[in-house]
């Protein structure tokens, strides 16, 4: 019982660390997409400093570039359209 019990607060930490990676790996791409890096340095530097591969790396910029950013700038948009009618 006390394996099982240890087992499944293990299984926890992962699930929180890779969970935590995950969304510095957001927040990188996109702090690095919006300062205007090029696209084969945003690459190199979640890489070497997230330590994912090409394969991912290359993902991650694309979902970036392709659904986040996009939805993002259409939210800021929207926001900014409300809070000028309210005004």
């Amino acid at each position: 019982m006390l394996d099982a019990v240890r087992e499944s607060a293990r299984r926890r930490d992962d699930d929180v660390i890779n969970e935590s990676q995950d969304i510095g790996i957001q927040i990188t791409t996109a702090a690095l997409y919006e300062a205007k890096v090029k696209d084969d340095s945003i690459i190199r530097m979640l890489q070497k400093f997230w330590g994912i591969t090409d394969y991912e790396a290359r993902e991650r910029l694309r979902i970036e570039k392709t659904i986040e950013y996009p939805c993002r700038s259409v939210a800021e948009y929207l926001m900014s359209e409300e809070a000028m009618t309210k005004a």
